[in-house]
């Protein structure tokens, strides 16, 4: 059982879409690559929801969202969602 926990939590858990990475860096610079990772963790969890949501408003109104509009063509997932909204 604990493996199986183990590895659930591995691919469905908080963290199983992002992965452990090991740098050297000089000690000044630390803090500033602890930031940079919490800003990249931040923005990944926006882009994720705010994709899953897209996701939803498409899977429901699909249609009428797709009717006059070519989503493909939008250069970014913010403009798409932006668009679906």
């Amino acid at each position: 059982p604990a493996k199986k926990r183990i590895r659930k939590y591995r691919k469905e858990g908080g963290a199983a879409d992002l992965v452990r990475v090991e740098v050297l860096v000089p000690p000044n610079a630390r803090n500033e690559v602890l930031a940079m990772a919490s800003r990249m963790r931040a923005e990944h969890r926006q882009n994720k929801e705010l994709q899953l949501l897209l996701d939803n408003a498409l899977h429901l109104y699909g249609s009428r969202i797709l009717d006059n509009v070519d989503l493909g063509r939008l250069p970014d997932l913010r403009s798409r969602a932006a668009v679906a909204a």
